[in-house]
């Protein structure tokens, strides 16, 4: 077992910067539904008493592992509710995210501002990770505590290609947030708004 354990842990170490297209350390927005700026929320401080948030954050995969293996919780959460998936979705790092979701790590789990890994994927324009996301079954019309999906977030921030993968994967741009807009309504251009157009006619 302790043999099994360290060629896991020196594949995952050699693989780690590979997998880790790392987008800096640009934190999730709380996003604004009523046409405002966005606020940037917590910045990406992760509570030291839950190690694997701490290590997705790093881009370490080697450590995720190891710590996964010794035992600890998957879904483990930092102060600010942040999952160790969450900061893979923010880093399009699909090798933690693999190493997460297969040892049960739960997708819908909800950050403070109830956002899931895919929020943070489709706002990071992550598409490594939305894809993998998806394919796991992560529900793509999730809602936050402001009733925002992942395909308004994208919208938002012009995320085209984004967008398309989202709209492939079943979500629905007639959804409504909790003011009454839907994605197109979120839109930062009219060829944002023109592409979900097109998705909500499908």
């Amino acid at each position: 077992m302790i043999v099994f354990r360290a060629v896991l842990l020196a594949a995952c170490l050699a693989l780690a910067p590979l997998a880790a297209r790392a987008q800096g350390s640009t934190p999730l927005l709380d996003t604004t539904p009523n046409g405002g700026n966005t606020i940037p929320f917590g910045g990406l401080n992760p509570d030291l008493g839950n190690r694997i948030p701490a290590r997705a954050q790093a881009n370490n995969a080697g450590d995720v592992l190891g710590l996964v293996l010794d035992g600890d919780s998957v879904d483990g959460a930092d102060s600010t509710g942040r999952t160790g998936l969450m900061y893979a979705a923010i880093n399009n790092n699909m090798l933690i995210g693999k190493i997460l979701l297969e040892h049960g790590a739960h997708c819908d789990a909800r950050d403070k501002f109830g956002n899931t890994a895919l929020h943070w994927a489709a706002q990071n324009n992550s598409l490594d990770m939305i894809r993998q996301l998806t394919v796991f079954g992560c529900p793509v019309d999730a809602q936050n505590r402001q009733g925002v999906t992942p395909l308004m977030m994208a919208a938002e921030k012009g995320r085209s290609d984004a967008i398309r993968m989202l709209i492939a994967a079943k979500a629905d741009p007639r959804l409504q947030d909790y003011t009454g807009r839907d994605a197109v309504g979120w839109a930062a251009n009219g060829t944002i708004a023109q592409l979900l157009t097109k998705g909500a006619a499908r």
